[in-house]
């Protein structure tokens, strides 16, 4: 197919590719165009980029949603390939995450971890089901895909579409197992690392890899960091060896074991993608009596970031209690203490919580229904309307405690 173009706008650069922005004359239609100079490539960075054109055209023909549609191959007599990709509007995973933090001053909340990750598991099952290894899985590696600009220039990450790219790294299905030492190194898994340090020389890993590498993903979308930090490479490659790391206390108890089922340093007891896909956390079941946190019973920021409305009835938070104290506490260490029977909701906890605070109107508001609460002490800053907003935008958390 014959396709010419024009206003090229240069994206970015990486080992023998530009990539460009281009607009088909015919079409007018915007593409995404992978420039690869083969001149000057060894035999095994050629390899690898047939390896990478095999891969995206079995894409094509699975027709896999969420990986990179390869639109054509158009090759020129100096050796210089131009890869034409669908275009993706929306940049990276990781632009789109720290443009999030600036913009918001926190991390992904869980509910858009899990609509992000479902489509990555999603795009990923696909390669490991045909034996493809990604092998370099990271957030600069997932691209976002928006309808309209309304919704990319606002960050409304909920409308995009998640497309895996860069397989220029990636494992292909042969009679050779993989044991090259390829990726990026904050998101290697232990079994890639034992390769670079010798330890275990040349054993063989296979797409369990791609799982630690999702985990890593998944931990720095919840925490707003990379997992091992921004150590120098000699200690970094030690902490990933001996899975040397610490995941806070701060988000549910099935996120918490989402990452769990991911980062285990011995790769059989990783969870597989269709596992993953499985997982309470992805299937979003949140709201039940899980999120009781044994021994320290803390209700975090981030438990509650679903949008409640009033004239739901939602599950119960407290059970088999018969009395708690539940200790509404500010950033400026004053608390508010609303004693509870057993089997409170969330709108009885907050409307004994607006008694307490002698606040008519919300009452009135309340019983209205007019009300939109969302459990996030830091969103409540941002979203909440202004007659809400003033009473309980600079909470810090909410303790439950057991009454003897």
């Amino acid at each position: 197919m014959m396709m010419k173009f024009t206003n090229w706008e240069f994206i970015g650069k990486g080992g023998f590719a530009e990539v460009y922005k281009a607009q088909e004359i015919y079409s007018c239609k915007n593409y995404a165009i992978k420039v690869i100079k083969t001149a000057n490539m060894n035999n095994q960075a050629f390899a690898l980029f047939e390896n990478e054109k095999k891969i995206l055209r079995t894409a094509v023909f699975y027709n896999f949603k969420h990986i990179i549609k390869l639109i054509n191959v158009l090759k020129y007599t100096d050796g210089i390939y131009h890869l034409v990709l669908e275009y993706c509007n929306g940049g990276s995973l990781h632009e789109a995450l720290y443009r999030y933090i600036n913009k918001y001053g926190r991390p992904f909340p869980e509910d858009l971890v899990r609509y992000l990750t479902k489509q990555i598991l999603k795009g990923l099952k696909c390669l490991h089901d045909i034996g493809i290894i990604h092998r370099d899985l990271k957030l600069g590696n997932i691209l976002l895909k928006y309808n309209n600009d309304f919704d990319k220039d606002n960050l409304n990450i909920y409308s995009a579409e998640i497309k895996i790219i860069d397989f220029n790294t990636s494992y292909f299905p042969s009679d050779l197992e993989p044991i090259s030492v390829l990726g990026t190194v904050p998101n290697m898994a232990p079994e890639v690392i034992n390769n670079d340090l010798g330890i275990n020389l040349r054993k063989t890993y296979d797409k369990k890899i791609d799982i630690w590498s999702l985990g890593t993903i998944c931990y720095e979308m919840l925490f707003g960091k990379p997992l091992f930090g921004t150590l120098q490479n000699i200690e970094m490659l030690q902490n990933i060896y001996n899975a040397n790391f610490y995941i806070p206390n701060t988000i549910s108890l099935q996120a918490r074991s989402f990452l769990d089922g991911m980062l285990q340093k011995n790769s059989n007891i990783r969870l597989s993608c269709a596992q993953l896909l499985n997982h309470e956390f992805i299937k979003g079941n949140n709201f039940n009596n899980n999120y009781i946190l044994n021994q320290r019973n803390i209700y975090n920021e981030r438990d509650f970031l679903k949008t409640i409305k009033f004239n739901y009835t939602m599950p119960s938070i407290i059970t088999n209690i018969k009395k708690v104290n539940i200790i509404f506490e500010t950033t400026d260490a004053k608390r508010t203490v609303v004693i509870v029977n057993d089997n409170i909701t969330i709108q009885e906890l907050i409307m004994q919580f607006l008694y307490k605070k002698n606040n008519q109107e919300l009452i009135n508001q309340y019983y209205n229904s007019k009300l939109i609460f969302l459990f996030s002490c830091k969103i409540l800053n941002e979203m909440l309307n202004q007659t809400i907003g003033h009473i309980l935008s600079n909470l810090s958390q909410i303790k439950v405690i057991k009454q003897s």
